[in-house]
């Protein structure tokens, strides 16, 4: 569980994570690093198109095992990572702010509202 900051260890292993769901799925359409503030930690939220025909189970079962592939040392567990909708509050105030697009972005946004909700910090991957 990550309390303290998001170091570049996370942000590289969170990238290597989407690298491989980009090579073997499932696909995903926005993953970013969000830092919850009521609960103190960081989580690695990704969104997932056909989340509802997907399932949970298959979802966090290729992350484990493509968290048991990677190369060690890494500070990424499953346990940091969050199946996220499409249509999550997250997401969709991350995709007002900086648009949406398949491509790789790797941008730092800290203490915005986007339509009531708050996005304390957060390191975008895709929107």
């Amino acid at each position: 569980m990550v309390t303290g900051p998001l170091t570049d260890v996370l942000i590289e292993d969170g990238k290597q994570l989407l690298l491989r769901l980009d090579q073997s799925g499932p696909p995903f359409d926005a993953a970013l690093w969000n830092y919850f503030s009521e609960m103190e930690r960081w989580v690695l939220l990704v969104s997932v198109r056909n989340v509802s025909t997907l399932g949970p189970r298959v979802f966090y079962k290729t992350v484990q095992r493509h968290l048991l592939r990677e190369p060690k040392p890494r500070q990424l567990v499953l346990d940091d990572v969050q199946l996220a909708a499409p249509n999550a509050p997250v997401v969709a105030a991350v995709r007002v702010m900086i648009g949406s697009s398949p491509g790789w972005r790797g941008t730092r946004m800290t203490r915005n509202i986007v339509n009531g909700i708050l996005l304390q910090d957060c390191y975008v991957y895709r929107a």
